[in-house]
């Protein structure tokens, strides 16, 4: 005879509202290791000059906050912004259309935009999409098969091109550059769950086939809380808890701030990689050693957790950074360094020696010149070892 589960020991499953989010970083294309001046704010609130994006404040304090801190730390921000409501409509349109092609309905209710800039050009950008009861049983198959395995790539080429312009205007306007990247989007599901503690049971193989699994085996939770259920993964993420709506935005700020700090040391590395390959700058210790700086900068704006106090912040970021496999872009980064102080330091021994076998054919020119008799023969010695 089966024995019966305890509410306790079931799977987590998503009910009620879809709230569905993409993330994104955008930076202006070209070599990240040429210095730049830093980035200015265009005058007034329409940041891109065809009024899509505007200056609005983003509150940070769900990841600033800590337990027994004084003060906050600061995110070296140049400004936040949000999609205005003329172009979230026409988002939502678009959208929405996409969504009934594929789906033959679409509960697409409302769309939020959302995004930040900082100095040196690099920015995030977020769109959420709000659907009333997408994860009920009467609707689910319909937000599956819009949103779902087959249907997120179609929705996520049009959104990217739906961004690309507003943030090219943007980093423009800011003196970042003309041609804008949008390399990739994380995606993340999160919809409310019944279960009493979500964070100590494993996920619903249902909801298996919307992220890509670390493992066969049932998926523990990677949130701290044992109110919330987090699987954070290396594109798609999933949350449940019974009051998505905070949790979703908090964990959409922490993926806008990661994906700037992920995807500069990604840019850096290879660009210092290349540089390790072209013979004019392994040659430039000046060159290599604004390189090392450089790479150590961004080395440990990724590593160390400068941005929050907050417990549950940092143990979520720990777990998105492993899921992204940041630990071997940090290697790259280690042994980059590593390579690139041994080739400073062989630099700079090759230059000192060059320079002692100068000295001592000087002091033994110069021994040689304080025998001779004539200044005719010491000139002729002279052009002999300098002409």
């Amino acid at each position: 005879m089966a024995v019966p589960t305890s509410p306790e020991n079931r799977p987590v499953d998503l009910t009620g509202d879809a709230c569905i989010t993409f993330t994104a970083p955008f930076y202006a294309e070209g070599n990240p290791l040429e210095p730049k001046e830093a980035c200015t704010l265009p005058s007034g609130d329409d940041l891109d000059g065809a009024g899509f994006l505007l200056r609005r404040p983003v509150s940070l304090s769900p990841l600033l906050q800590g337990s027994l801190t004084y003060g906050q730390p600061t995110v070296d921000l140049l400004t936040t912004f949000v999609g205005s409501d003329e172009w979230k409509g026409e988002l939502q349109r678009r959208l929405k259309d996409l969504l009934a092609a594929r789906a033959g309905q679409s509960l697409l209710d409302t769309v939020d935009v959302t995004g930040m800039v900082f100095p040196d050009g690099y920015g995030s950008i977020a769109v959420t999409l709000h659907l009333p009861g997408g994860w009920e049983p009467r609707h689910r198959e319909s937000t599956l098969a819009g949103l779902g395995r087959e249907g997120r790539e179609p929705l996520a080429a049009e959104l990217r091109s739906m961004l690309l312009p507003p943030a090219q205007r943007l980093l423009r306007r800011c003196g970042a550059g003309e041609t804008v990247a949008i390399p990739y989007f994380n995606l993340t599901y999160a919809g409310s769950t019944d279960h009493p503690e979500p964070g100590r049971s494993r996920l619903a193989d249902g909801m298996r086939t919307l992220i890509y699994p670390d493992s066969p085996m049932p998926l523990a939770s990677h949130s701290p809380w044992r109110d919330e259920f987090l699987f954070a993964g290396y594109a798609y993420n999933l949350l449940a808890t019974p009051d998505p709506k905070a949790a979703a935005e908090k964990f959409t700020l922490l993926l806008l701030i990661l994906d700037v700090s992920y995807i500069r040391l990604a840019r850096t590395a290879t660009a210092a990689d290349d540089v390790l390959r072209n013979p004019r700058h392994s040659a430039d210790t000046r060159w290599l050693s604004q390189l090392e700086h450089r790479l150590r900068s961004e080395y440990q704006a990724l590593v160390t957790p400068t941005f929050s106090y907050d417990h549950h912040a940092l143990r979520t970021r720990d777990a998105v950074l492993r899921a992204w496999e940041a630990g071997n872009l940090q290697s790259r980064a280690a042994d980059l360094l590593s390579t690139v102080r041994q080739t400073v330091d062989l630099r700079l021994a090759e230059d000192q020696a060059r320079r002692i076998r100068r000295v001592n054919l000087v002091v033994a020119v110069l021994t040689v010149l304080s025998g001779v008799a004539t200044a005719q023969a010491a000139v002729s010695l002279y052009d002999r070892f300098f002409g």
